[in-house]
């Protein structure tokens, strides 16, 4: 009987000698149960001293503070100046948004936490689309919107929140549309904490994008389940120069450079993508990258390259866009190409 298994379940747990038991439990084909379970005995009654414990973490690191001052310039900024060039939400759905939030933070399983981001992120993309319908949008279209709507937030719970998430999260997860935004999340929280030393807000920064890999890998470590090729990644691509209208694309670790130009072309709208490639510019040399080569791969390499390395991702035709008078580019397919 489902229902009185369900009911003793928290007791069954608590009372279990041994990881065995547990297993036992597991394999009766309740996993789901048993996961809610865990959360309630054991996440339920944790959550305020982990909150507590972050709390003065960032308080003592400085971040709760940057938020705060930062949170004020940021209302005080235009919506062209900060970047949006859609819809906003208006204050009968920034009412329900923040009551998400709320609900949000009151959550303590954080698979309910990411779930509710996931809705709230996509009545900020409804919001997005009411000036223009149909039209899609990308993530650069919506990172300055989400600052936006964070900036009318509460900024040291949700910072509670994010990390909250990131940390306990089940790394199976990764693989899904709510990790998206929830790393989206964190680059604007990461965005607004630095929002006086940044020039760009319509792409999450290279420090993000880095500090955004280091924690998926951290979190993939030595997991089965969440293979770490099908981890969804930013990368952050310019068409013909390096910073020229750049845009943030989200793809699988594993993706091919060839799959990437079928983004790029569709991103920028290209007339011609069999003639354009996709090219990496380290500390001002050109290489391009071969059909088959990974992309996070080698953005992954170069970040961690010691000393740190200036580089862009550039999409342009094969000629350069100069109509054939470059020298052509050495092709390269591994990361250790320098």
């Amino acid at each position: 009987d489902l229902l009185p298994f369900t009911l003793r379940l928290p007791q069954a747990i608590l009372e279990a000698s041994s990881f065995t038991d547990l297993e036992t439990i597991a394999n009766l084909g309740l996993e789901a149960i048993v996961e809610s379970a865990l959360y309630k005995c054991v996440l339920k009654p944790l959550k305020e001293a982990i909150n507590s414990c972050l709390h003065e973490i960032h308080s003592k690191d400085g971040s709760l503070q940057q938020l705060k001052e930062n949170q004020l310039v940021i209302l005080a900024t235009t919506t062209t100046d900060l970047g949006v060039t859609t819809s906003v939400p208006e204050v009968p759905m920034m009412e329900k948004i923040l009551q998400k939030f709320t609900s949000m933070h009151k959550a303590y399983s954080p698979e309910k936490k990411i779930s509710i981001l996931l809705k709230t992120c996509k009545l900020i993309y409804d919001s997005m689309a009411l000036g223009n319908p149909g039209k899609p949008y990308g993530a650069d279209d919506f990172l300055p919107v989400l600052m936006y709507v964070l900036a009318r937030s509460n900024l040291t719970e949700m910072l509670l929140n994010v990390e909250y998430m990131m940390e306990l999260m089940d790394p199976a997860l990764q693989l899904g549309e709510g990790s998206y935004y929830l790393t989206t999340t964190y680059g604007a929280l990461e965005h607004i904490k630095s929002y006086d030393k940044i020039t760009v807000t319509r792409q999450l920064s290279v420090e993000v994008q880095d500090s955004i890999h280091r924690w998926e890998r951290r979190r993939t470590l030595n997991k089965a389940r969440a293979s770490r090729s099908s981890v969804q990644d930013f990368i952050c691509v310019s068409y013909l120069e390096p910073e020229q209208q750049a845009r943030t694309l989200a793809s699988r670790a594993d993706t091919q450079a060839q799959a990437l130009c079928a983004q790029c072309a569709e991103k920028f709208a290209v007339a011609r993508p069999q003639v354009h490639r996709l090219f990496v510019l380290v500390d001002g040399r050109c290489f391009q990258l071969a059909d088959d080569a990974l992309p996070h791969r080698i953005k992954g390499y170069l970040l961690r390259s010691e000393p740190k390395r200036d580089f862009h991702f550039v999409y342009r035709p094969l000629d350069g866009g100069g109509g054939g008078g470059n020298p052509p580019c050495l092709v390269v397919r591994e990361p250790n190409f320098l």
